[in-house]
């Protein structure tokens, strides 16, 4: 069982934002959602909570690197300052000039509209996610479905938003599951690392993590497993994840190595 996490950061955004913050006046205001689980802070780009120049910063990263079209749907809505439907230079624009003002809502928005609240995911929304997921049959798709319920079960009890399941993360990490088989570690069979899976599912995002396992039977199993493990349960729990996709992996005693069934769980951070 392993876990690997990181924050997709280039250095020479790093140098960017340190300079930033070195030369400018402008650093934070505690802007906070409620603790209603569903509740997120419009502009809060790097999701810590607060609305710093970094947010701005990684809008503007979102621009200049192309992530626009394949960053997770409610991200949109998240760094699309404005309202007007849409990620530009203006909802960067917008939060230098808030931060700049010190007061406490954006000048560009009436009504206060800072604090947007995000739809959670219906039981519908699962399905029609799991259905992605052309790899698995439906008995995998319900441990899947198991595991988006016992991680959001721990969410819940730690007052956090609850992840949503994305189909094409969920056939990353069917992918990665299947690795696993071969090479039972975050470097991939062909030797890469394994967060190449999401530039070759066309998935973009800052903040990526994988947790992986092998020989649990059963998604409660491994959820405590995880959950026993310090760095595991920190993925569980990080505020910055927002979706999950699971990957199972059953290999019959006929098609193992060893002579002996085993079980292999992926499950992909974003």
């Amino acid at each position: 069982m392993a876990t690997h996490c990181s924050l997709r950061f280039m250095k020479i955004t790093k140098k960017i934002i340190s300079i930033l913050l070195s030369l400018s006046i402008i650093s934070c205001i505690p802007v906070s959602a409620s603790e209603t689980p569903f509740e997120y802070i419009c502009g809060d780009s790097d999701r810590d909570g607060v609305i710093t120049v970094i947010d701005s910063t990684y809008i503007q990263r979102t621009l200049c690197c192309g992530f626009y079209d394949n960053i997770m749907p409610n991200e949109i809505n998240v760094m699309d300052v404005s309202g007007d439907g849409k990620i530009n230079i203006i909802d960067a624009t917008i939060i230098k000039k808030f931060l700049v003002s010190k007061i406490d809502t954006f000048p560009a928005l009436s009504n206060n509209k800072f604090v947007k609240t995000g739809i959670p995911q219906t039981e519908e929304d699962v399905i029609s996610e799991l259905n992605l997921d052309t790899a698995s049959t439906e008995d995998i798709k319900t441990f899947k479905k198991s595991i988006l319920k016992l991680f959001n079960d721990v969410r819940d009890e730690n007052n956090l938003v609850r992840f949503k399941y994305d189909g094409k993360l969920a056939l990353a990490a069917q992918k990665r599951a299947e690795e696993l088989v071969e090479k039972y570690s975050h470097t991939r069979p062909d030797g890469s690392y394994y967060d190449t899976i999401f530039e070759e599912f066309n998935l973009c995002d800052f903040f990526y993590c994988e947790n992986i396992a092998s020989g649990y039977g059963t998604p409660s199993s491994v959820t405590n497993a995880w959950m026993n493990s310090p760095g595991h349960k920190a993925a569980i729990l990080e505020k910055k994840y927002r979706y999950i996709g699971v990957g199972y992996k059953h290999v019959d005693a006929s098609e193992s190595s060893d002579g002996k069934p085993h079980t292999y769980w992926s499950v992909l951070f974003s």
